[in-house]
């Protein structure tokens, strides 16, 4: 720390140790202490990356009154909301994106519906007699009562679907999309943390670039993109 309380370095226990051990002043151009600072600007998906071999970086910014400020950001930080609202709107556009496409490309809802274990069609088949009683009309039909977990029921059982997102064999769409699940479960309960070691960072950015690459595909397969669509949410 400097004498205005900035981070300027960040270095190791072991090398602290070392340093101690010998006798010798901790300098910031010896090589063994971490100097570089990461801008305001930096995209989750490069945070992540970072963050996926080492447990703290520093992080450059302006407080309150526009003073510029260094502060050491951990993995622990990871776990505030600010990540979880990142997280929740990239799920919000997959889960969305996959029903409209779903939708587009089976015109008979009875074609997907019975890829779903029977307490998801009840369920489904339910709420869908519920919304035509009441005379509301909805782009997707039944498929506005799935879940992430029903739409993963419809990718791993439909052929058509699988491939056009891709998946040469069930076994990599069911990896994919587990983890998707998974991160969607931890994100909707705060209290879980979302990652706490280097190695749980490594399986978040896995399952975000799985669904950045689902999301192109996605696209890729909409002639004329997703219209419902109001704003694409940037790639991690």
């Amino acid at each position: 720390m400097d004498e205005n309380g900035n981070a300027v370095g960040i270095i190791t226990l072991a090398n602290l140790e070392e340093y101690l051990a010998h006798g010798e002043a901790v300098t910031l151009d010896s090589g063994k202490v971490d100097v570089s600072v990461l801008p305001l600007t930096t995209s989750i998906g490069e945070l992540l990356s970072l963050f996926s071999f080492k447990s703290c970086a520093l992080v450059k910014g302006e407080n309150l009154d526009g003073a510029s400020q260094v502060r050491l950001l951990t993995i622990s930080d990871l776990n505030k909301p600010p990540l979880r609202h990142f997280i929740y709107k990239v799920l919000f556009q997959l889960e969305t994106d996959l029903a409209y496409l779903i939708a587009d490309r089976i015109k008979e809802p009875n074609e997907w519906i019975t890829l779903l274990p029977k307490g998801s069609q009840v369920s489904i088949l339910g709420n869908w007699e519920i919304q035509k009683r009441d005379d509301i009309e909805l782009a997707v039909g039944p498929l506005f009562s799935c879940t992430m977990t029903d739409l993963r029921h419809v990718v791993l059982g439909h052929i058509g679907i699988r491939t056009l997102l891709g998946y040469s064999n069930r076994e990599k769409a069911n990896g994919d999309l587990f983890r998707i699940v998974s991160m969607r479960n931890r994100v909707m309960h705060p209290v879980r943390p979302l990652v706490t070691s280097i190695k749980s960072v490594q399986g978040l950015l896995k399952t975000f670039q799985g669904i950045e690459s689902v999301l192109n595909r996605i696209e890729a397969a909409s002639p004329t993109g997703i219209e419902h669509r109001l704003s694409k949410v940037p790639g991690p």
